[in-house]
Order: C-alpha cells, then sequence, then structure tokens
C-alpha cells in the first residue's frame, strides 16, 4: 500500500483563493473548475463536504468560509462517485471511479491507490463506504472490501456468490449483521462469521423481488431499509422483526437512501424527504426551494433537522428548521464543458463546444452555454440563465471570439443556430439566414421552424471587417463590412471547394491572407485583393496533402496558428506541419508545408508523427503548446525541434490528456488549458517581450528564505540578456529571456544558494543596448 499524495491541508487553505488577482509563481497551476454541479455529500465535525465530478469544496459552517479541493491542489483524481465520512476515526473517504481513494483525515490528504491499481477486472468505483467501528466497507462492482480506517489498509474481500463477484451497490450494518444491496438482490451475513467464505452470505428471499436489483440499503433506528426500484410500487421497504417487508407509500423513484443523525434521508431528484426519528416530529419533505426548482443528488441531515441537499444544478442547499433556503458553492463556470478559449484584454472567454472532432463534425446537440471570466468572477451564459439561448436552441458552440479592436464586444458561434452577439456581456443580435448573408444547409437537422446554420470559425482583418466560416452552404465564408455591411463568397472555381463542405477555424496571417480550414480536405487559402465587392482578384487556393499541393501530412487538419515570426504552423491527426513562406501561399512560388525532424531515444522521426493535435498556441518567447487528442500538453521550443516541458494528467495536475483547446495570457504567462474534464492553468515562464525594458516586476521579491522556487522578472524586451550581481558587481548569474520574462533559481554559478543580500538584475537588449536594473532582496 502506497501513500502518493500526502498534502497539508493548512497550505491548502493558504492556497483556496486560487484565481485571485495577486500574482502566481511560475509553475504553479490553478483550476477554473465547476462547484454548482453536485453529486453527493457529508458531514464531519462542523464542516459540510460536497463532491462533484472532479473536485470537491469544503463549507464550514462555523465561518461559513468555503475551501475547494481538486487535483491542481491536493486531490489525486478525478471522476468522483461518492464522498463518506467516518466520525470515529474522523476521516472523510473521497471515492472515484477507477477505485481510486483519497482520505482527508486530520490536516492531511493521504492517496489510497491499491484498489486503483490492483489487477482485479471489472468495475472498481468506490460506490459507497459504510462503517462498525474503524472498519469500512467499500462497494464497488467486484465485490466488497473490508478496510482497516485505523491503519488505511485493506483488511479482506469479501466473494458472496460463488460464481464470480455479483456487482454491490451499498451496504449497511444492523445487529452484528451486514447487509449487501448487489444487482442480484439482498444479501446478508453475520460480522461473527468469516464474510470471505461465500457459504456465510445468505440471499435473502424475503424481499418483495428478492432477485431483482437492490440499489440502496440502510440501518436507522434499528431499522434496515432497502430501496428495490424494478418492484411494483412502493419502492421503499422496511424489515420487520419478523423478517417481513412492508412498503413505506410514496417513496417512488427513489435514487438514494442515507442514514443520518437527524433521521433517514431520502433523495428522489425532484423531492428529498427527512423521516424523523420517533419523537422528534413529522417527516420533512421538499419539493422545491421556493423559487428555485429542485433537482436533488443526495441529502443527509444534522439532529436538529437541518437538511443539507447536494443538487445537481445550484451546489449546496442547507434547508433551515424554518423552511428557508440558502445557496453554497465557490464561483464557477456552469459546468465543465470547455472547448474553444480566447483570451484579450484580461478577459477570459469559453465556449463549450462541441461538435464530433475529429471527425464528422455532426451535432452532439449541447445546450451548455458559454461563460466570460472577468474581473475574478464568472459570468455564465446557459440556457437556464439566458431563455434567448434555450429559444434558439444555441447548440454547440465550437467558436468565441473577442473584437481585438472593442474588448466589450465577443462573438460567439453556434454549429446550429448561427452567430451571436454578446456587447457589453449582454445577448445582443443573433445572426442567421434571415438578418445576414449567412446561409443554411439545405435539409439539416433542424425542425423547429428555423434553419439550420452552422459557424465554427470568427476572425477580423486589418480593415476591421468580420469574417466568418459558414459550414455546409454553397457559399461558405461570410464577411461583415464595418458599417454592418454583409457578403458571402462561394469559394468555387478550378482550385476551390465544392459546395456543402465543412469549413471550420479561420486565421488571418500578417498579409491580410485568410487560411481556412476545411474538415477532411486541408485548408483553403483566400485572398479578395484589392476590394471585397471585386471578386475578380480574387485569389484562393485548396493546400492538401499532395506533394506540391501543400504537403500536408494528412488532409485532416486540426488547428492552425501563426507564430511570432509570422510562420503558419498546422496541426493534423497525424502531427504537426509548418508553412514557411505563408506569404507565397497564393503565388507561383509557393512552398509545400515542412514537417520538423526530432529526434527521440536516438531515433529521428516527425515531429508528433502518429498523434492527433488538437490545439497550438505561442507564447511570448515564441515557443509552440501544443495540445493532443489523449497524450496531454507539449511544450516546444521555438522551432519545435526541443521538447521542453511535456504534461499529461499522470505527471501533472492536468485533469486530461484530451485537450480542447490553449490560449496564453502573454502578459502573465498564464496558459490556459481546455480539456475534456474542464479548464486549468500552469504559469509559465514565458511573456510577451515589451517594446522598452520596464523591468518592473520581480517576483518573489523578497524572496523568503523559506522560498525555493523559480524568481521571475518580466517587462522585458524579447530575448533580453540578463546578469545577476552583487552589491560589489561580481557576476552571479546570466541567462537570456523566455520573451519578456527572465527566471533565475536564487543560486550562484557553482549551483549555491546565494548569501542573504541585495542583488541586482541587469537587463539590456540583444545589442547591449536600452538598459535596466531591478533590485532583488534574498533572505537565506
Amino acid at each position: 500500500m502506497k501513500y502518493i499524495y500526502n498534502v497539508l491541508l493548512m497550505l491548502i487553505v493558504a492556497i483556496t483563493s486560487l484565481n485571485s488577482s495577486a500574482q502566481s509563481a511560475i509553475g504553479t497551476w490553478k483550476d477554473y473548475l465547476n462547484y454548482s454541479r453536485t453529486i453527493d455529500l457529508d458531514i464531519l465535525n462542523g464542516k459540510v463536504y460536497v463532491a462533484n465530478r472532479n473536485s470537491i469544496f469544503i463549507y464550514d459552517t462555523e465561518d461559513n468560509s468555503l475551501t475547494r479541493l481538486n487535483k491542481v491542489n491536493g486531490l489525486s483524481d478525478i471522476n468522483i462517485v461518492s464522498i463518506s465520512a467516518s466520525t470515529l476515526e474522523n476521516n472523510v473517504f473521497i471515492g472515484y471511479a477507477n477505485g481510486n481513494i483519497d482520505i482527508i483525515s486530520g490536516n492531511n490528504i493521504r492517496n489510497f491507490a491499491d484498489i486503483k491499481n490492483s489487477s482485479v477486472v471489472g468495475d472498481k468505483a468506490i460506490r459507497h463506504i459504510s462503517y462498525n467501528g474503524n472498519t469500512a466497507f467499500i462497494s464497488t462492482g467486484v465485490g466488497i472490501l473490508e478496510f482497516d480506517t485505523e491503519k488505511i489498509e485493506v483488511s479482506d474481500t469479501y466473494g458472496i456468490t460463488a460464481v464470480g463477484n455479483v456487482s454491490i451497490n451499498e451496504t449497511a450494518v444492523l445487529n452484528d449483521t451486514l447487509f449487501a444491496a448487489t444487482n442480484e438482490g439482498l444479501y446478508y451475513g453475520s460480522l461473527a462469521n468469516d464474510l470471505t467464505i461465500f457459504s456465510n452470505w445468505t440471499l435473502d428471499l424475503s424481499t418483495p423481488a428478492p432477485f431483482d436489483n437492490v440499489k440502496n440499503c440502510a440501518a436507522q433506528d434499528g431499522k434496515l431499509y432497502i430501496n428495490l426500484p424494478t418492484a411494483s410500487f412502493p419502492a421503499l421497504y422496511i424489515r420487520n422483526t419478523d423478517y417481513s417487508w412492508i412498503g413505506v407509500n410514496g417513496s417512488a423513484d427513489i435514487s438514494k437512501v442515507k442514514s443520518t443523525p437527524g433521521g433517514l434521508a431520502l433523495t428522489a431528484g425532484y423531492y428529498t424527504e427527512l423521516k424523523r426519528p420517533d419523537g422528534l416530529g413529522p417527516a420533512i419533505q421538499i419539493t422545491d426551494y421556493g423559487e428555485q426548482s429542485m433537482s436533488a443528488n443526495a441529502v443527509t441531515a444534522t439532529a436538529e433537522g437541518v437538511m443539507w441537499i447536494a443538487d445537481r444544478n445550484i451546489g449546496l442547499v442547507k434547508r433551515n428548521v424554518d423552511n428557508t433556503f440558502e445557496f453554497i458553492y465557490p464561483d464557477g463556470p456552469a459546468n465543465n464543458s470547455s472547448f474553444d478559449l480566447d483570451f484579450k484584454f484580461e478577459q477570459l472567454w469559453v465556449g463549450t463546444g462541441e461538435p464530433q472532432r475529429p471527425g464528422t463534425w455532426n451535432n452532439n446537440y449541447r445546450l451548455d452555454g458559454f461563460y466570460s471570466y472577468i474581473d475574478g468572477s464568472w459570468n455564465n451564459y446557459t440556457a437556464t440563465t439566458d431563455p434567448m439561448l434555450l429559444d434558439g436552441l444555441f447548440f454547440d458552440i465550437p467558436k468565441i471570439y473577442i473584437d481585438p479592436d472593442d474588448e466589450n464586444q465577443v462573438y460567439i458561434g453556434s454549429f446550429y443556430s448561427g452567430l451571436l452577439s454578446v456587447e457589453n456581456q449582454e445577448i445582443d443580435t443573433l445572426y442567421n439566414e434571415t438578418n445576414s448573408s449567412l446561409g443554411s444547409w439545405i435539409g439539416g437537422p433542424r425542425n423547429d421552424g428555423l434553419e439550420w446554420v452552422g459557424v465554427a470559425g470568427i476572425v477580423k482583418d486589418q480593415s476591421k471587417n468580420l469574417w466568418v466560416t459558414n459550414a455546409r452552404t454553397d457559399r461558405p465564408l461570410s464577411v461583415r463590412t464595418p458599417e454592418g455591411a454583409w457578403k458571402s463568397f462561394d469559394l468555387l472555381g478550378p482550385q476551390g471547394i465544392s459546395t456543402n463542405k465543412v469549413l471550420t477555424d479561420i486565421l488571418i496571417d500578417q498579409q491580410d491572407q485568410l487560411w481556412m480550414i476545411l474538415n477532411r480536405g486541408g485548408i483553403v487559402v483566400f485572398d479578395t485583393g484589392n476590394s471585397l465587392t471585386d471578386e475578380s482578384d480574387d485569389k484562393l487556393r485548396v493546400l492538401t496533402a499532395e506533394v506540391g499541393g501543400g504537403g500536408l501530412p494528412t488532409n485532416e487538419v486540426q488547428c492552425i496558428t501563426e507564430d511570432l515570426d509570422g510562420e503558419i504552423w498546422v496541426g493534423t491527426t497525424d502531427g504537426v506541419a509548418v508553412f514557411y513562406s505563408p506569404f507565397d501561399a497564393l503565388t507561383n512560388n509557393f512552398s509545400d508545408a515542412r514537417r520538423i525532424l526530432v529526434q527521440q531515444n536516438g531515433i529521428f522521426q516527425y515531429l508528433l508523427e502518429g498523434q492527433a493535435v488538437s490545439t497550438i498556441a505561442i507564447d511570448g518567447a515564441n515557443r509552440k503548446w501544443i495540445g493532443t487528442f489523449g497524450a496531454g500538453v507539449f511544450l516546444m521550443s521555438e522551432d519545435g525541434t526541443e521538447e521542453i516541458q511535456r504534461f499529461t494528467s499522470e505527471n501533472s495536475p492536468l485533469i486530461s490528456n484530451q485537450i480542447n483547446d490553449i490560449v496564453i495570457d502573454n502578459k502573465t504567462g498564464e496558459v490556459f488549458i481546455a480539456t475534456q474534464e474542464g479548464l486549468v492553468s500552469y504559469i509559465s515562464d514565458a511573456t510577451l517581450g515589451q517594446r522598452e525594458n520596464n523591468c518592473t516586476s520581480v517576483f518573489p521579491n523578497p524572496v523568503r528564505e523559506n522560498y525555493t522556487g523559480p524568481i521571475s522578472i518580466t517587462g522585458l524586451l524579447r530575448d533580453s540578456q540578463i546578469r545577476i550581481t552583487d552589491t560589489r558587481g561580481n557576476l552571479i548569474f546570466k541567462t537570456v529571456s523566455n520573451g519578456g520574462t527572465a527566471i533565475w533559481d536564487g543560486k550562484n554559478t557553482d549551483g549555491q544558494r546565494v548569501a542573504t543580500g541585495v542583488y541586482f538584475a541587469l537587463s539590456s537588449d540583444s545589442e547591449g543596448e536600452s538598459t535596466c536594473v531591478s533590485k532583488i532582496l534574498v533572505v537565506k
């Protein structure tokens, strides 16, 4: 048994305010996860522990504080399925779908990965945990595990049938007997017997449906309750002292039954009920939260009758004894869907996507909406908060674009409903076939009286024209002028494309040429010449995998981006290629894309050959952040030949290896990574170079004795020369900046930490000019 994590909660509390305006250290991670879609909860020592799919939050009922925990700052995994508190050992168990367990015990988080790493084949999900003293009974799809909560180890494994292991939903202890709710009925065995021997287990044939799935079981006030959803109404049954079963009327559709200090808590999604113990009053049933509708996933209660509800839409709900409600959860996006990102003007906007990609780009019909993160707060635009999005069936958002000329203007592309304008953070205008040149897919999937209008690419050129790709039409490219006039282009001709093709993302290069991804068809390069209205000087070329016709690794292009030198980097389902002379793309001097040779384990191969690349982002040092479909994130050198770092869900807090998009705040170096499981970020060591040296920001400063991380100097010219000296002018360290940021590890040329004192960071451009000096105080 191994402890993979041992994280002090005191440190976690210190960094609980993630996403604050304070500068973050290089190499640290942040989470931008959802906390309102809760799935389970429990209470321990005045704190409510609330689980979401990929995180938990802790609400302290004494001081009303909230603490967030996730893979970035303490948890070991994602895909949480259960959370349970052991009052005897003061432990909180977090169970994951893959069998992993995190245990919050006192001030520590400990990881128990033995079940996850075991060779047992089957569903290892930690579905439920019950307790008997310092023994926990863990319910999984492959049996029951007896767990010692004091030693933190598995004591035994119970197989309760002779032929394989039945799937265990939950367990409960009553009168020295362990009951197991399984997919094949209710089993029980005496704790005085060796329950590793299947013959010591008995199938209860007295239940109303003895061979059917028993979803839940719970012991409360000396009685055993089971939830038998396959039986005729009612679903909840109580076991009598003569072992017969009595149905509880009005208990249909129950999803969870839980024994709590306040009574038996029932969850049924659209209602919850607390059956109070004898003498403590009548049962309490809730069907809504006043003006808020209910969508409960789990309920627990205190002895005083305060109910705590994990709601799948609005977080933690507290029902007070006077029937008033409180809604509690940390700020965050409306959900963890994140497909496309844009960052400008210190604003982060997120489009949830997502059509089927890579592949057909067919609809997934998601109504998750979009959201923004501005000044430390989230604004969510969903079908729930904005009826226009529901009425317009604003499905599948593959593109979100902040207007580079107007920080208050944002455009959102729907691969179903068209182009949405958001102005001053308010939904403004929906452009479709009725009020623009955008066309509709004739015979498309809509049947609500509107046409299917697919928008997957949005960009503005140097003349402030807004360009929009328009999939599956005979005129798949539209433009809106600054005056508000619309025009569409057919992109036909000898070197053009046929009708009803899917154009997705779009890029405008430094020459004002448009580069558009043609799904499964390569790249379309287009230039309107001197006039939008005069099509006679338009130029067009389709770049494919054909030698002499583009030289791409494959026609399945997934992303295109322009680096700081004007080169066009292309991500495909078979690695990366670069157009080094994009200005010749529409001339007779056109050159094919070139693949980059890299050496790995002594073998030369093309960069990410055989790997599907989803996104490429350029940082302030012109390095390439490459996201992939399943292999995480690669940070490559400026020319792509050197792997600087690689982040995966196995070696870092990255929460998924399925990367959808990456954008970078080149002022701070924060790299935002949209994954299949949510949004996180990493503070990198590169920022965009300035026009003149500022040398105004050193972090941290002073450098305290307990700090061992990198010291960053930002606000520099690109590729500045940096020299660190002491007060006598002795050279301590020298380096070259990554874009506008230089890094010093606080050590001298011998690798020793420098003594306490004041040091000077002298910076200059590559020619030795434009110099400035910054002071750094180091405490050893």
